[in-house]
């Protein structure tokens, strides 16, 4: 939570100064490049992150059998990153659509060579999540230096591609020394390579499904609409993004730990989970809610007035957000935790594809406003779908709809005050400084009021932390 809480107050500090500096158009490309490297990004990855830390936190108390089984896997992606490298050049050459973006693309592109070296899911094996973050705000710190210095003028697009790079990836550089403390690792090519490789493949298929629905708005948009157009609604994507992966923090530390009790203690298995989804219902909420009624002034305040006309696009991706980390618990928490690989791709899949078809009629007619209800209908099926492959799992019932209905209540009062603010003060910063302490002492104040025991269970856990 720290670590993402951190991915906000970076972007918090940089993005008002480059979003005015770049432009919207500037801005545009940049994410429209990035759009498209990211499948490149994805394919050198495969699905080996999630599989890794699922079956290596069950062997990761035999250093030798870990040893091995990382060895494997890592020659796998160095084998894919080699693949999609090709690949993308190929591409390059043979598009002149993408040659005035071509620099940008292979500058974001280059990650996924640090991304493979570094090996980074060694330490979410082995629950290493304090280097993980203090490296991540090291190599942030920096990032935020370079930006200040080095982007100062529209045409600078291509050094803040280069700096992203560097804020997303730039750890991995350390990683290379740093994980010989666990294991060290070497190429190996032999027929126990080969078993990894169908599970690795459909997790694989299910991370690239994902980024097509997530992307895929992004990069038709750009079909339909001008550059200036692709840069509002990156913004509010950007913005819905990056509280997403704050909260699904809570999620994905789970997933080495899930995994270890499925196999050795199924009680403490379900007390994780539930306590997992209960937690994440007490964070959600109230960031739902938030995040539309105070959306005109989070945009101003992150990319200025140039930026405005996101704020619908924003409150629509607001509500996909809800079904999105619902979602992820399913997704980490209980398949890909039982090894359902297979029920996760067809999820995934499914979704991609209502996505882009839905992309197809909307985005003609209504632009960014139709590329985020095209998401969160997305967003919906992916959890109807999950929800039915993974109750199957769940002995009980995880979720407390007592504790729920009073995250309702207590989000709907600090709603009423912020709408009220918002129209005393508009857009201005006024309205976040005044309104967020506010909303979070009515929210707190009003759940401990109704004894929330989600909330109170949190509150003890961290008093005893």
């Amino acid at each position: 939570m720290f670590k993402q809480g951190c991915s906000i107050l970076f972007p918090l500090i940089t993005f008002p100064y480059v979003s005015r500096v770049l432009g919207n158009e500037g801005f545009g490309k940049y994410n429209f490049s990035f759009s498209i490297a990211d499948y490149f990004i994805i394919f050198a990855a495969l699905g080996i992150s999630s599989y890794a830390i699922r079956e290596g936190a069950k062997y990761r108390e035999d250093r030798q059998i870990t040893e091995q089984f990382c060895s494997e896997v890592f020659s796998i992606n160095v084998f894919a990153t080699i693949i999609s490298a090709i690949v993308l050049c190929v591409l390059l050459a043979s598009s002149q659509s993408l040659n005035q973006y071509s620099t940008l693309i292979i500058i974001i592109t280059s990650q996924m060579i640090m991304a493979t070296l570094g090996a980074d899911w060694i330490n979410s094996i082995f629950e290493d999540y304090l280097y993980i973050t203090l490296r991540y705000i090291f190599i942030q710190v920096i990032s935020l230096i370079l930006i200040f210095v080095f982007v100062r003028s529209a045409g600078d697009v291509w050094k803040y591609a280069a700096i992203t790079t560097f804020a997303s990836a730039g750890g991995n550089i350390i990683n290379i020394w740093y994980i010989r403390k666990y294991v060290k690792l070497r190429l190996v090519f032999n027929k126990d390579v080969l078993r990894h490789l169908k599970p690795i493949l459909i997790l694989f298929a299910n991370t690239m499904a994902i980024s097509i629905y997530v992307n895929a708005d992004i990069t038709m948009l750009k079909y339909y609409r001008s550059d200036a157009e692709v840069g509002i609604y990156s913004l509010s994507s950007r913005i819905y993004n990056i509280l997403k992966r704050l909260i699904s923090a809570l999620i994905l530390v789970t997933t080495a730990r899930l995994s270890f009790y499925s196999k050795n203690n199924k009680d403490a298995y379900f007390d994780t989970a539930k306590n997992t989804f209960n937690a994440l219902i007490v964070v959600l909420v109230p960031c739902m809610v938030g995040l539309i009624v105070m959306s005109r002034p989070v945009i101003n305040l992150i990319g200025g007035q140039e930026y405005i006309d996101g704020w619908l696009p924003l409150c629509i991706l607001s509500v996909a957000m809800i079904f999105a980390l619902i979602s992820a618990f399913y997704s980490n928490c209980i398949l890909i935790v039982f090894s359902c690989d297979k029920a996760l791709l067809t999820a995934t899949v499914v979704s991609a594809l209502i996505n882009v078809l839905l992309n197809l009629f909307m985005l003609p007619l209504w632009g960014m406003i139709g590329a985020s209800i095209t998401t969160l209908i997305a967003e919906v099926v992916n959890l109807m779908i999950q929800y039915t492959y993974a109750r199957r799992f769940l002995d009980q019932k995880v979720l407390n709809r007592s504790d729920l209905i009073k995250c309702i209540i207590a989000s709907l009062l600090f709603a009423v005050v912020c709408v009220l603010i918002v129209h005393k003060f508009g857009d201005s910063y006024l309205s976040l400084v005044i309104g967020i302490p506010i909303s979070c002492l009515i929210y707190f104040g009003s759940n401990l009021l109704m004894k929330n025991s989600s909330m109170i269970s949190l509150i003890r856990f961290r008093r005893n932390r």
